[in-house]
Parts: C-alpha cells; sequence; structure tokens
C-alpha cells in the first residue's frame, strides 16, 4: 500500500495533463511489465481515439493508430465500465488492426473514471506471451487509470476557465463598445426599496450619458441618487419604485417621463428597466433610457392632426348624411321620374291618350283574349281630313289644341271597355272590343264623325275638321295588330278617295288594291332606271289667232306589263312614295332639252308649261335648281312656265309669293293650273307674281249644257282679266266648247279639238305644220 500511496502523490502533485500520462504510464509498465500502452479519449459520440502511446517500437504507425475506434477492447470498456483482459489479442473478434500489426500477444484495458462517468480508457499490452494479471495488480492499475482521470477532469475545468475568462473580456469589451456607441443611455444600478425613498447604489451607465444628459458618467456614478433631482417634479411621484410595488413581481417597467438637461431645459425620455432579485429589499435594475422628444412633438402633432381629422371626418360624416338625404331625394325623384318615362314611354304626351307602343300591347292582350272567348274585335283607323291645312296656317300651337280637342270627343264616343290611341301625328286608331254585330260597330262609327265634325271655338278661331276612317275586324281580316291595323288603313284611304268624312270598311278587294298599289310603287322605282318614262306634247292655241302660243309637256309611263298609264293612274303612289321629286326632275329636265332641241332643228320657239308637284315646289333649294337646268339646256327662261295647282300656291302663302317672285325675276312663266277646283282667295291671288289661269276640265265638259259652269267660267275669265292675267281653258275637245269660249272672250284653249298629246317625232312635225306665235309677242305677253 506504500507502492499505492506513492503512485496517488506523484500523480496527484503533478498539473500537466501529459505529464501525468506519461508518468501513470511508466508506473503501470514496470509494475506489470508491459511492453506498450495508450490512453484512448472520447473523439464523438460513438467513437475513441488513441492520443497517448508509450513504448511503441521504433517504426510503428501511430498515425495509423490515432484513427477514430468504433469497436475493439477499449470500446466495449468504455461502454460497459469494467476492464477487460484478453489474452490471445490476434484471434480477438473485436482486435484494433493496427495493434495486431504491432504484434501485440495479449492486452490488458481498464476504464479511466471521473467520478462515476467514464472519461476514457487506459491500455497495457505485451508482445510476448505472459500471465494474465494478479488482482492487486489490477486493482493498482485502477487506482493509476482513476487518476488519469482526475487529471483529465482537472485540464478540462482549467480549459473551460480559461476559455471564459477570455469571453467575459471580449464580451466586456464589447459591451464597452456597445454603451459607447448607443444613441441611448444604456445603465445598471442596484435599487434599495427598503426606506421610504429608494436608494441607488453601485451605477454603471454607458458613455451616452453626456451627450444625452450633459453630465458625465463619473459624476452620476459617484452620486447615483442625483437621479432624482434631475427628473421633473410632477413625473417623479408616477415613476418611484416605492409607488409601482407591483412591477417588482413583474420584473420589468416601462416609464415615461421629463429629464432636466445640464443646460437647464427639459426633455421628454422613455426608461425601459428589468428588475433580477440581489438580495432581501435589493433589485439589480438594468435598464435603457432614449431621448423621445422629437417623437413626442411628433405625437403631439399627430393629436392635432388626428382632432383636425376628426373634425373632418365630422364635417364629412355630416356632408354624407347631407349626401344620403340628397342621395334618397335624387332616388325619390328618380323613381318618380322613371314612373314618368315609363308613363311616356306609353302615354302620348299631347292627348294623354295610348301611344303606338301601348296601343300595340293592347291589342295584343285584346286579340289573345278574344280567341279563349271567341269574341270579335274591331279596328277603327281615323286621319282628320286637311289638318295640315289648319296646321300649317294657324301654327301648331293651334293644331296641337284642336289635336287635343278631337282626342277628347274620341273618349266620350266609345264605351269605357274600348281603347283610344294615337298613331302619329293627326291619325288615331280605336279599338272596339266584345263586338257582337258589325251594325254596332258601324254605329259607332258614325256618331264619332258627327261628334268631329261640330265646330271647335281655339283662341278665337272657329274651326272645322272631318275625318276619314277605316274599319277592320278580327278575326275576319286579319290575326295580328300588324295585319289589323294594315287593313284598316287599307281602308282609310278608300275612305279618303270617297270624298273624306265617311267610313269604309275593309274589303278583300281594298286589299288587292293595296297589294297592286305596292306592286305599282316597286315598278315605278325601277321606271327612270329602265327608261319607261315618256312625255306627251299637247299644244296651246291662241283662241282668237288660232296660232299655238305654247305646249305642255305631259307625263306617260309605258309599262311593260299594263301599257300606257296616265298620270292619274302613278302619280298619287309617286307622290306617297316620295319617287314624285326624282321623276318632277327628270320631267323639267327632260321638257327644257325637248324644247332646246326643237328651237336648234329651226322649229318656233314656243313656251313649255310643266306640272311642279307640291313637294318639288317645297323643297329647299327650287330657284336654284331651276337656275341651274336652264342654263346647262340652254333654253331661255321665259319658253319655260311652270303651272301649280291652287293648294300649292295657297300653302304658307306668304313663302310661296317669295317663292314665285324669284323664279319671275329669273323670267319663268307662271300659271295656276286646275283653277275653280281649290279655294283661292282674290285678296292673295293678286298677290302672286302670275301669268295665267287655267280652268280645269272639269267646268269645261258641260259648258254649253250646264248654265252653273257657264256662270263659273266666265267669273273665272273675269277675274282672271281684271287682273291682268291670260286664261286657258283646258280639255276643249269640240267646236261648240271653243265657240262659247270664244264668246266669253277667253284668251286660249287646250284639247283634243285641236290635238291630242303626241310624242316629241310626232309633235315636232306638227310644229313645223302649224303657225305659231312668235316668241317676242310670247314675251311681250309676259
Amino acid at each position: 500500500m506504500n507502492l499505492l500511496a506513492q503512485v496517488i502523490e506523484a500523480l496527484s502533485l503533478e498539473m500537466d495533463f501529459e505529464k501525468v500520462c506519461r508518468r501513470a504510464t511508466q508506473i503501470a509498465m514496470e509494475m506489470i511489465g508491459a511492453d506498450v500502452s495508450a490512453l484512448a479519449l472520447p473523439a464523438g459520440a460513438d467513437t475513441l481515439t488513441y492520443q497517448y502511446f508509450w513504448g511503441l517500437p521504433e517504426g510503428a504507425d501511430v498515425e495509423s493508430m490515432s484513427r477514430p475506434v468504433g469497436l475493439g477492447a477499449a470500446r466495449h470498456v468504455f461502454g460497459s465500465g469494467q476492464p477487460i483482459h484478453v489474452p490471445d489479442y490476434p484471434n480477438y473478434q473485436y482486435a484494433f488492426p493496427p495493434f495486431v500489426k504491432l504484434g501485440l500477444d495479449s492486452g490488458l484495458a481498464v476504464p479511466v473514471m471521473i467520478g462515476e462517468d467514464i472519461a476514457g480508457v487506459f491500455s497495457l499490452g505485451w508482445l510476448r506471451p505472459v500471465a494474465p494479471p494478479t488482482e492487486e495488480q489490477m486493482a493498482l492499475i485502477e487506482v493509476i487509470a482513476r487518476q488519469v482521470g482526475i487529471a483529465y477532469h482537472r485540464m478540462n475545468l482549467m480549459r473551460e476557465v480559461s476559455d471564459s475568462q477570455v469571453h467575459t473580456a471580449a464580451l466586456n469589451e464589447r459591451m464597452s463598445r456597445v454603451m459607447a456607441v448607443s444613441p441611448a443611455i444604456i445603465y445598471s444600478v442596484t435599487v434599495d426599496v427598503s426606506g421610504p425613498q429608494p436608494c441607488l447604489r453601485n451605477l454603471l451607465v454607458g458613455d451616452s450619458v453626456e451627450s444625452i444628459l450633459g453630465y458625465s458618467k463619473e459624476m452620476l456614478s459617484a452620486q447615483p441618487n442625483v437621479w432624482y433631482q434631475l427628473v421633473h417634479p410632477e413625473d417623479l411621484p408616477q415613476i418611484t419604485l416605492s409607488n409601482n410595488l407591483h412591477v417588482l413581481a413583474e420584473g420589468y417597467f416601462n416609464r415615461v417621463y421629463r429629464m432636466r438637461h445640464s443646460a437647464g431645459h427639459y426633455f421628454w425620455v422613455q426608461d425601459n428597466i428589468r428588475l433580477f432579485p440581489a438580495g432581501k429589499n435589493q433589485y439589480e435594475a438594468v435598464g435603457l433610457i432614449m431621448d423621445i422628444t422629437e417623437r413626442k412633438a411628433a405625437e403631439a402633432e399627430l393629436r392635432q392632426h388626428r382632432d383636425h381629422l376628426e373634425e373632418l371626418v365630422a364635417e364629412q360624416t355630416e356632408d354624407l348624411r347631407s349626401a344620403k338625404n340628397a342621395a334618397e331625394q335624387a332616388m325619390w325623384e328618380a323613381k318618380q321620374a322613371e314612373e314618368k318615362l315609363r308613363h311616356l314611354a306609353h302615354i302620348d304626351g299631347l292627348t294623354g291618350l295610348a301611344n303606338r307602343v301601348l296601343m300595340t300591347d293592347r291589342m295584343r292582350q285584346a286579340i289573345a283574349y278574344a280567341e279563349r272567348h271567341n269574341q270579335k274585335l274591331a279596328l277603327l283607323f281615323i286621319d282628320l281630313d286637311r289638318f295640315k291645312n289648319i296646321n300649317d296656317s294657324l301654327g301648331h300651337s293651334i293644331g296641337d289644341r284642336l289635336l287635343q280637342e278631337v282626342a277628347a270627343r274620341l273618349r266620350d264616343g266609345v264605351r269605357q271597355a274600348d281603347t283610344i290611341g294615337r298613331q302619329s301625328g293627326d291619325e288615331f286608331i280605336v279599338l272596339l272590343s266584345a263586338i257582337e254585330q258589325v251594325e254596332a260597330v258601324a254605329s259607332i262609327a258614325e256618331n264619332l264623325i258627327t261628334a268631329i265634325a261640330q265646330p271647335y271655338a281655339i283662341d278665337g278661331h272657329e274651326l272645322a275638321v272631318t275625318l276619314s276612317m277605316g274599319i277592320s275586324l278580327y278575326p275576319t281580316d286579319g290575326a295580328s295588330p300588324e295585319d289589323l291595323i294594315k287593313k284598316a288603313d287599307t281602308a282609310m284611304y278608300k275612305a279618303k278617295e270617297a270624298g273624306r268624312n265617311n267610313y269604309q270598311f275593309f274589303t278583300q278587294h281594298m286589299g288587292d288594291m293595296a297589294r297592286d298599289r305596292l306592286t305599282l310603287e316597286n315598278d315605278l322605282r325601277r321606271a327612270l332606271e329602265r327608261r319607261e318614262l315618256a312625255l306627251y306634247y299637247q299644244p296651246q292655241v291662241d283662241v282668237a289667232t288660232g296660232d299655238f302660243i305654247g305646249m305642255e309637256a305631259l307625263l306617260r309611263w309605258r309599262h311593260p306589263e299594263r301599257g300606257m298609264l296616265l298620270p292619274r293612274d302613278f302619280i298619287g303612289v309617286a307622290e306617297e312614295s316620295g319617287l314624285i321629286i326624282p321623276i318632277g326632275n327628270w320631267v323639267l329636265r327632260e321638257a327644257c332639252r325637248q324644247n332646246r332641241a326643237w328651237q336648234a332643228a329651226g322649229l318656233p320657239a314656243i313656251p313649255v308649261a310643266v306640272n311642279i308637284s307640291p313637294l318639288q315646289f317645297r323643297r329647299l333649294g327650287l330657284l336654284q335648281e331651276i337656275g341651274s337646268l336652264l342654263e346647262k339646256t340652254g333654253l331661255a327662261p321665259h319658253l319655260l312656265s311652270l303651272e301649280l295647282t291652287e293648294g300649292v300656291v295657297m300653302h304658307h302663302a306668304e313663302a310661296t309669293i317669295a317663292s314665285l317672285r324669284g323664279l319671275k325675276e329669273m323670267g319663268v312663266r307662271l300659271s295656276i293650273d286646275d283653277f275653280g277646283t281649290g279655294y283661292s282667295g282674290l285678296g292673295y291671288l293678286k298677290s302672286f307674281p302670275i301669268d295665267a289661269l287655267k280652268i280645269d276640265q272639269t267646268f269645261i265638259d258641260d259648258l254649253t249644257d250646264d248654265a252653273s259652269d257657264a256662270a263659273i267660267v266666265r267669273a273665272i275669265i273675269g277675274m282672271g282679266h281684271s287682273l291682268g292675267l291670260k286664261v286657258i281653258a283646258e280639255g276643249v275637245s269640240n267646236e261648240r266648247q271653243l265657240a262659247r269660249l270664244r264668246e266669253l272672250r277667253c284668251d286660249a284653249v287646250q284639247g283634243n279639238h285641236h290635238s291630242p298629246p303626241l310624242e316629241a317625232d310626232a309633235f315636232s312635225q306638227l310644229l313645223a305644220q302649224h303657225r305659231c306665235a312668235s316668241a317676242s309677242l310670247n314675251a311681250a305677253a309676259r
């Protein structure tokens, strides 16, 4: 045991771990006669590494022996904590190859213990066969291994202490740098809360305190309680720990208060503190103080902006409330307007009657109901006669009042179950439902005609108007609103042809006529292109001398299927379709061209008369068109005579006079055609710059047999002469009529008695054979 004590003493006095290992190995190898030894220490979770070797022969592969050992006797000892002796090492299944290569014959592995923990493995080996170690030797080896473990532990502790010292120095250096450059005041202080006023000691504060507070850290560290004197008196009670004992348990305290700068002014700071117990009634306070003066100013400005914003929001809220009320009012008004628009969309604004849209819808409903209940309907299509004359002469205001009065009379003249609508302009529709007998429809139609024909007193004017009515029946004449309207419209035109102020029921013959009329219109559209129109010429003869004083160009249509058509067969269609404009222009152009061609051929120069339609005359630019036409054809203006009906010249009399004067100034001759059939007033007639009156043929036919016609002709001739106008009688067909007209001092005649209308070639021969009044005389007659 004395040897054991010596070993322990020798090993415990050595502080160098490597020397301890060398000494321990030397003692162990001497005591049990081992040839080599090694110390294996942990190199990872499951491996050991031999780091210290002794007794190795020269040339031993130390590098391979220093590699990590995952298995083997040493790994077994490290895992079990028990020593192991391997007598036949080369055949040991866990033998370490470098040791086998070294020639190891047997080996001993002992755990290196630190208390109850294993720190490594102490291995001894023999290069020769030897007896196993005794118990005494094993005990000695274990003691030596424990001393190695103590030395290993001591070495690790010393290394940790050294590392800690280095780390602490580094932390202190880093902390000093942080505190030196921090824009905030970092501090640590001991707070004693045992007294009524917390006492501060051991203040450690960063260098930035001087730039922020204006005081040196040395002064504050020497007199830490001066801190309380720097806090604004108003803020001091709320920040002391004695008034906030709850923060001692919570461990942190965030304060905002004012501090006095060394220059004397106060500024705002935020103080964030962490508290750590440091003994009875003592706490270690670590804190950070930041200058928040700018933030406070920004907050004050923000509060000001917020207050202003709240005021604006309040104002906006009030505005929105007002806007909401206004929007609700606008929505109500929009709804009212929508209702009004819906009403206007279905009601005629002038008369209050159903408009075309509503009327069509009512008709569809009535037809559907009548179909389900096997009933009859009647559709009355009404057009006011000569309403346009009243509207144009007295103005639209009077015309509108008249339409309102007519609508009221129509309402009074039908049953409550019937529907009245305004189709357009002066056209109305009456839908009679649940008709049992056609006679009932006729009775209602007669009552309406009588009611509408009664005089109207409007703005001091007593007016009279009649209506023409066409009637169609469901289901006889059609099963849709379109069919019934079309058929009733056709019948209405038949009523107008029958003299107006009457009604006509639609008949199949009328339908055939309507279809024929449509076909005729389509054919007429192509007539100009196909050169189917032609002009025939009829002379106008001086009654006293028998000379030709003029000629009239008469339109004819060589229809490819219907043969030669007179104007009465198609002019009505042309006027309704608007084709009268291009046809009338062609007639004017062709008549002027032909007259100029005859003159160029050496034939006598006499005026050619051309009828002007109302649509032609009312067109803007008529004067320019005629002037351009005369210039292009080269015809002298006094050789063109324009014939207009009484209706044309009386329409907008003032505007008509201006147009007529323009034509007269141009040199064109003017005549009123079919005189006596219209309603010319003498007052207006004398204002018109016309050259001649043409007596309508209807007065000439019975001139010699009817005293009334003779009286009318005498009156027209007398009136014409009194106004300085020539008078020409149309339709003179025999010598008796000519003789009577000579007696009545009529100036000229036109008719088949002298010549029927002739084509241009035939008329040129007639011109060459007959004596004509000189152009100079005609010009003088103007």
